[in-house]
């Protein structure tokens, strides 16, 4: 006989476990003094807020927004570290974490200070309207998420940084305020960026030995350097695409500004009377510089990219020695300051293929040679208005194929001159008392061109050759004036001098239109190739 078991299966036993504390959601930040005096900072993964005061005795670190604070096993909602603070030590780790300091009272630390933010979308407040010193090297850095970093004090309360100040960011966009700062480090002031748009301000900062350098990521760029500002060494702002630097006004030993690639804009606005002690470089894809308020440059100063604006019309500009102007494509370029515009060496401009514009008043003075080089396009130069615009050394003007309209209002030429338009349509009008003092040699090319000089009834004084003068209007079908006769409405001012032997004027082939009892000459000049 069989017997079958039954197994019995009681019921399981129900666990009751602990779940994570969820009174903290804003996680814990512990911190410690080393024997050395060096306070750590430690955060984690969440998003950590903290307030840091520093005191006579040590510094109190208040967590806000949920955040606990940890020292010496103890967690409250805020820690007092007792002992000589030297250096900080800050690491957020993950997380939107917020540190600040104490805005109205004052931050002093006798070291290094240096705050590791971590990934995330983090906010650095050293900002007080007291003093705000650190005696060491001040280092900032962050990984990936958007970043807020001010760093100031308050003004004329003698803020220091007595080492190298440097803020290096990760990729998504951050914005950086420094103010009322000074930085006595032989490194300067260093800011660099990730992708992303990125804003800097430059607020009143100096640095006495040490330079700028503001880099970019792979999106726009934009620095504001405004207030007292006074860097020793050079101010260079950089970035993989579009850059744009607005200064308010300030002393530069030197102003560099780097922009993108193709299509990338670049551009500068002098909005406030500038000193830049040694050069001054402005180059990108699309370049502007616009010179809105007093400039004044030591040593040389280059503009150069593919379209390019160059604009002064602030109150004065001062070149120390030359200044160049190169275009790819087209090039904008109109001195008009109310003031003097004084270029202590060379004017060269290196126009593009698409053509340019080139304007100046009576106020640019140029001390050595002035040189266009503007090739091919249809290109428009008007150098002169009221007053002399002098140049104290040769007078270049070269283009090529095109349509091109170059006018000269009482110029000074203290050298030689040239002036080559090649093919086109081309017209060169030459008035009010402009002077030739050295050979001048002047070339149409071929195409239906106009050859004016001194012929507007308007004119206040006459155009004068004082050297040899080999005019030529090339190929085709011209229309020239030397002068306007009295007889035909002119003036005694409206006469063309020739005071040297061996002028010419040559028509070449085409039936050319010159009315020489229409001219008012004084001196000689041979006519060739004119019916």
């Amino acid at each position: 006989m069989s017997h079958s078991h039954r197994t019995v299966r009681r019921p399981g036993r129900l666990v009751m476990e602990r779940l994570e504390d969820r009174e903290n959601p804003n996680g814990t930040v512990t911190a410690s003094l080393s024997a050395g005096g060096v306070l750590s900072i430690t955060g984690d993964a969440l998003d950590n807020d903290i307030r840091l005061q520093m005191t006579a005795t040590g510094a109190i670190i208040t967590g806000l927004n949920g955040t606990q604070i940890k020292v010496n096993g103890n967690v409250g909602a805020s820690g007092t570290i007792t002992g000589d603070i030297k250096h900080i030590h800050a690491r957020l780790l993950a997380g939107n974490d917020t540190v600040a300091i104490d805005a109205a009272l004052p931050f002093a630390l006798s070291g290094n200070a240096t705050f590791d933010l971590g990934a995330g979308n983090n906010r650095l407040d050293l900002a007080t309207a007291a003093a705000l010193n650190i005696g060491g090297n001040l280092a900032v850095r962050a990984a990936a998420g958007a970043d807020t970093i001010n760093v100031s004090g308050g003004l004329a309360a003698g803020s220091t940084v007595t080492g190298n100040a440097s803020i290096l960011l990760g990729t998504g966009g951050s914005s950086v305020n420094i103010q009322n700062l000074t930085i006595n480090g032989g490194a300067g002031l260093r800011v660099a960026a990730g992708a992303g748009v990125d804003d800097v301000t430059l607020d009143g900062v100096v640095a006495t030995r040490g330079g700028v350098s503001v880099a970019g990521g792979l999106d726009q760029l934009n620095v504001d350097l405004t207030g007292a500002i006074n860097v020793a060494g050079n101010v260079g702002v950089s970035g993989a695409a579009g850059v744009d630097v607005d200064v308010a006004g300030g002393t530069f030993g030197g102003l560099t500004v780097r922009g993108g690639g193709f299509g990338a804009v670049t551009n500068v606005n002098i909005a406030g009377a500038t000193t830049v002690n040694n050069s001054l470089s402005v180059r990108g894809s699309n370049t502007t510089l616009d010179i809105d308020a007093a400039l004044s440059v030591g040593k040389h100063a280059k503009v150069a990219g593919g379209d390019v604006t160059f604009d002064a019309s602030g109150s004065s500009l001062s070149i120390g020695q030359n200044l160049s102007i190169s275009a790819g494509r087209t090039a904008d370029v109109d001195f008009s300051t109310s003031g003097s515009a004084d270029i202590g060496g060379n004017l060269r401009i290196l126009g593009g293929i698409d053509g340019d514009s080139i304007d100046a008043n009576g106020n640019l003075s140029v001390d050595g040679n002035l040189a266009l080089f503007l090739r091919g396009g249809n290109n428009h130069v008007s150098l002169g208005t009221s007053g002399d615009l002098d140049v104290n050394g040769n007078l270049v003007i070269l283009a090529g194929a095109g349509n091109d309209d170059v006018t000269l209002t009482q110029v000074k030429i203290d050298g030689n001159t040239v002036i080559s338009l090649g093919a086109g349509t081309d017209s060169l009008v030459v008035r009010d008392g402009t002077t030739f003092t050295g050979v001048t040699v002047i070339d149409l090319g071929a195409g239906t061109d106009l050859l004016a000089v001194a012929n507007n009834a308007s004119a206040t004084a006459g155009v004068t050759f004082g050297g040899q003068a080999v005019l030529s209007t090339g190929l085709d079908n011209d229309t020239i004036f030397l002068g306007l006769a009295q007889s035909a409405g002119g003036t005694a001012a409206t006469s063309v001098t020739f005071q040297s032997a061996g002028n010419i004027l040559n028509g070449g082939f085409g039936v050319d239109l010159f009315t020489q009892a229409n001219a008012q000459i004084f001196g000689t000049i041979g006519i060739f190739g004119i019916p």
